[in-house]
Parts: C-alpha cells; structure tokens; sequence
C-alpha cells in the first residue's frame, strides 16, 4: 500500500480578495483567448501581375483564372474555381483571393494561353505573377536556330558548360517545354531549336568561371549567333573579412 496524501481542497470563502481576483482575471483571460481564436479570420491574399506575348506585348482583355488546389505537391484530384479576372489594356490584373496553392490558368482573345501549376500564396501575401502567354499556333511557326558559342577571354573554347536558355517572359520552369538547358561541346558551341519566337536569356555557367549571359529576341524563322566570354573566377572566399590585408 502506498501512503498516498490527502488532496486539500482551500474552500473559496477561505481565499483573499487578492487571489479571487486574480483568477477571475486568469478565467476571464482564457475565456477571451478561447473566444479569439474560434472567431479568428485568415487574412486574404492579393495578387497582382502583367499579362504579355513572349516578346513583352501586353495582352488585354485575358482571362486569368484561379483554381484552388488540394494539397502542397503533386497534381491535385479536385481543384476549385475561386476567381476569375480580366486584364486591362496594359496586360495588368489584379485580385483578392483566399490564401493556398492554385493552378493559373491564362485565355486570350486569340491563340495566347498559359498555365502556372502550384503557384503558391500565404496568408496576407501581395504576390506578383506576370506571365508570358504562348502563340501556340504552331503551322506558322517556322524553323528557328540559335547557336551560343562560350570562349575566354583569349579566345579558347569552353567546353562542358552549362547553358540555360529561358524566355524573358515566361513564368515557366526551366525544365518546361519553351525552356532548354544543354551542354557546349569540345568547341564550345551548342545549337538551339526553339519553338517559341520572343525575347531570351541565356546564361552560362561552368566551375572555374564566372557565369555569363546574353538577351536577345528570335523572330520567326530566324537564325541567330550569341557569343558569351566567360572570365577565369578568382578563389572564392567565405569568409573575406578574415583575409590579412596585404602590405604595399
């Protein structure tokens, strides 16, 4: 058998004045707290962003709609339609939306379209999204090339480096399907193909260097040479305020 204590219980005729007050403060704190949050309200987001063709022409009167996803990855079984907006004549949209994860879905007035999947808002968020919408009408697009050739400075050839070719305007990935990432081969060269007319970046990158880039525009059926010069990169230092300085 274990000697257990008797529970005292201090009745309340035999508390202070003090401490019945503070309790009532201590209850009336809970209940207020307990009231606050049942009634709590998510703040909404705002969401604003330009609507253009790939080559920065604004497009009015596109329809941007927003469908509400389940979940934080992958492809959603159910979506819900939570707005729909209309751009003006400057390709600008703006809209109050709950916060969560939606798929964008762009409609112009011709062949322009676009999709942004797993467009992300928080609670409160002033997100920006401009997108570049696609021509999509492929029988009038004609053949295009653009072949990026990366040398030094002396002008060596920098084989095995990494260039990204990504629209301008275009929200998509660099993995999607306007967007191209390759490797220059022994001369340093890489041909692209694109499919899509418009205004690019290509960047460049190889370790040892410091990374390049270029803009340019690709109109239809048209062939076009980029030189980017990539320049030898110093040590890299992370943590330079700890380097003794050097005496003249």
């Amino acid at each position: 058998m274990h000697n257990e204590k008797p529970l005292h219980i201090i009745p309340v005729r035999l508390l202070s004045s003090a401490m019945k007050t503070r309790i009532l403060c201590i209850a009336l704190l809970l209940a207020v707290g307990a009231f606050a949050f049942g009634q709590y309200v998510a703040k909404p987001a705002h969401v604003r962003g330009r609507i253009t063709t790939l080559w920065g022409d604004p497009i009015d009167s596109a329809q941007v709609s927003f469908y509400k996803l389940e979940g934080i990855s992958g492809i959603s079984r159910t979506e819900k339609l939570v707005q729909k907006v209309m751009t003006d004549k400057n390709g600008n949209y703006k809209t109050v939306i709950p916060w969560g994860q939606y798929r964008v879905e762009i409609k112009g007035h011709g062949w322009e379209s676009a999709e942004v999947w797993r467009y992300y808002l928080g609670e409160g968020d002033d997100g920006i999204l401009d997108i570049g919408a696609h021509q999509g009408n492929w029988h009038v697009i004609r053949r295009m090339k653009v072949s990026v050739v990366v040398k030094q400075s002396d002008g060596k050839p920098v084989s095995d480096a990494t260039i990204t070719m990504i629209p301008a305007y275009s929200y998509n990935e660099p993995q999607s399907f306007v967007s191209l990432q390759q490797r220059t081969n022994d001369h340093g060269r890489y041909d692209f193909f694109p499919f899509e007319v418009g205004d690019f970046v290509v960047y460049v990158a190889k370790p040892g260097f410091l990374p390049g880039s270029a803009a340019f525009r690709v109109n239809n059926g048209e062939e076009k040479a980029i030189d980017i010069e990539l320049k030898v990169a110093p040590p890299f230092e992370f943590f330079p305020w700890l380097k003794k300085p050097t005496s003249n």
